[in-house]
């Protein structure tokens, strides 16, 4: 199952293409072109600045991962997932790989399991 993850910060909300409803939007387009089912975790007016626990929809998403429910998360760019914190976008990129998680951004492949689809 994909995962669509939304997230828009209170800074995020006048920048053009982000919104919530196109973040959905391109996710499921991914979704139906991968022919998988989908579930949306949008975690509306958190900042990327926060951490995994602070943002209530990226833990339950973190939590289906865990338990076997999620095998890949589409998000619109790399600031949906961390926002200035390298250290925990890297533990973030950890978790997936760890959990053969595929990553796509904007439809493009970004990491995968050794599992092709």
């Amino acid at each position: 199952m994909l995962a669509i993850y939304t997230r828009i910060s209170k800074d995020d909300k006048n920048v053009e293409g982000i919104s919530l409803e196109n973040q959905q939007y391109r996710g499921i387009q991914l979704a139906d072109k991968l022919g998988l089912k989908y579930k949306v975790y949008e975690d509306a007016g958190k900042s990327g600045e926060l951490s995994v626990e602070l943002r209530p929809k990226f833990l339950a998403l973190f939590n289906d991962i865990k338990s076997k429910v999620i095998t890949s998360v589409y998000v619109l760019n790399q600031s949906r997932l961390d926002r200035g914190d390298l250290l925990q976008f890297l533990t973030i990129i950890k978790f997936f790989k760890d959990n053969k998680i595929k990553l796509y951004y904007n439809e493009v492949f970004q990491s995968s399991s050794s599992n092709p689809q």
